[in-house]
């Protein structure tokens, strides 16, 4: 390239000055292309990310199983979700980036009740997120109530005393057909989260008062699913026995 010249003469001075076109490009080169490097790093942080699923809610059998959840992404993607929701489901992976896939695996619901859970989809820049809610399901097992070792029991006319261990997978009520007794429940889960894994123990103690009567007597415990009592006809869900001379 052509070094052109030019002469700048000072009116008080008598020599001359020369500055070239090389030193006015050497000037404004680095401050133009800073410029435009600020410039080009500004846009990569305003992107705006953009989230995709292919559906936003599931459902389970109370058996469990596993789902897939497709996503499409323009930036890294996180998903999360809360502790109790996490009693229930476990997501894997639960990051990634563009396109990509979470596996919903979900274990077996030990309880008569629907469960519902969710977990929160995210992918963000600097400046701002894109979220979106994805819903799980899962249907309740078919309620039971059992009274574990159960064996056949006689009690002598004067009257006692015996105890039992209750397991069951929904909240329960008990009706006696004979006046008189009493019982006492005593739960057996300390931790909340049990109800979310397995089915809820309890000790029931019995006190039977005297038989007034002369004959053998039959008296029937009958458990029935306190969440469906409410209609025409309440569900029984377990039935049991003893007697008294």
């Amino acid at each position: 390239m052509p070094i052109k010249e030019t002469q700048h003469i000072h009116p008080f001075m008598h020599h001359t000055v020369y500055i070239t076109s090389v030193t006015i490009m050497k000037c404004f080169s680095f401050p133009l292309l800073l410029m435009l490097l600020l410039t080009s790093t500004a846009c990569e942080q305003l992107i705006t990310p953009k989230l995709k699923v292919d559906q936003e809610a599931f459902e389970f059998p109370a058996e469990g199983g596993m789902q897939t959840l497709h996503i499409s992404s323009n930036t890294n993607w996180t998903a999360s979700h809360d502790w109790l929701s996490s009693l229930i489901f476990i997501l894997s992976p639960s990051s990634g980036s563009d396109a990509g896939f979470i596996n919903i695996i979900v274990e077996p619901n030990p309880t008569s009740r629907d469960r519902v859970g969710a977990f929160f989809l995210t992918c963000n820049s600097d400046e701002t997120a894109a979220v979106k809610t994805i819903e799980v399901r899962q249907k309740g097992a078919e309620p039971f109530v059992s009274l574990t070792d159960w064996k056949e029991i006689t009690l002598p006319a004067e009257g006692g005393k015996f105890s039992v261990e209750l397991v069951s997978n929904c909240s329960w009520m008990l009706d006696i057909d004979t006046e008189g007794i009493q019982f006492n429940v005593t739960d057996q889960d300390d931790f909340i989260g049990q109800t979310f894994k397995k089915p809820k123990t309890y000790l029931v103690e019995i006190q039977v008062p005297a038989n007034p009567g002369t004959q053998r007597r039959t008296i029937h415990l009958q458990f029935y699913d306190r969440w469906n009592a409410t209609g025409a006809e309440p569900v029984r869900v377990g039935s049991y026995q003893f007697h008294q001379n």
